[in-house]
């Protein structure tokens, strides 16, 4: 399933949650988007939602392949959140934002 926006990303964030390695399948989680550019047909994804420490969250997820398209979280309304590997590859950006480094694995390097 692809995904494409309007706009550019907000911010590309890396943060070290105990959400977002379970959600990426990765150390972090990656950009933010303003929700209205996302051009995407909603319909196509399946959802599952959930309450967490930060509010509620919902993720949206391929019902083909399983593989998270995009995400929303109470925490940045407003945005939805893209994992950097469903991004083409010049389109992933410097992260401009580390969040939750005391969570950060120790082997994540970061400028």
């Amino acid at each position: 399933m692809e995904i494409e926006f309007a706009a550019e990303p907000v911010f590309n964030a890396v943060c070290h949650c105990d959400n977002c390695p379970h959600r990426t399948g990765s150390a972090f989680g990656w950009s933010y988007f303003p929700e209205a550019a996302l051009l995407t047909d909603g319909a196509k994804s399946a959802a599952y939602g959930f309450e967490s420490a930060s509010g509620r969250q919902e993720r949206r997820f391929c019902p083909a392949c399983g593989s998270t398209v995009y995400w929303r979280s109470a925490a940045f309304a407003g945005l939805v959140g893209v994992a950097g590997g469903r991004l083409a590859v010049e389109a992933v950006l410097a992260p401009s934002v580390s969040a939750i480094d005391s969570r950060r694995l120790r082997w994540v390097d970061l400028p």
